[in-house]
């Protein structure tokens, strides 16, 4: 799989996560599609859970909850939608 940092990224069935050198979950192989980090921001990767995206910072943190429709980054802040309705979203890195 994918190198990030010390990890691996893993797939079993249709889900993904990563793992550590030594073979330990650090990420739970529970998500639709994992981003590459860098694409979006440095330091964030989008994360995704069935149609529903969310943000995952570089310790393997969802910080930003896998609820939206789509996420931009800008910056800081993460721009939102959810239900026709947008929202900005201070990002805590």
């Amino acid at each position: 799989g994918e190198i990030h940092r010390d990890w691996a990224l893993v797939q079993k069935g249709s889900e993904f996560g990563f793992i550590n050198k030594v073979g330990k979950v650090v990420v739970p192989i529970e998500y639709s599609a994992i981003g590459m980090f860098g694409e979006i921001a440095s330091d964030l990767t989008l994360v995704q859970k069935a149609s529903r995206f969310g943000l995952m910072n570089f310790k393997g943190e969802e910080i930003i909850s896998c609820k939206y429709e789509s996420i931009q980054v800008k910056g800081s802040t993460a721009i939102v939608y959810i239900n026709g309705e947008t929202e900005r979203i201070q990002i805590k890195r």
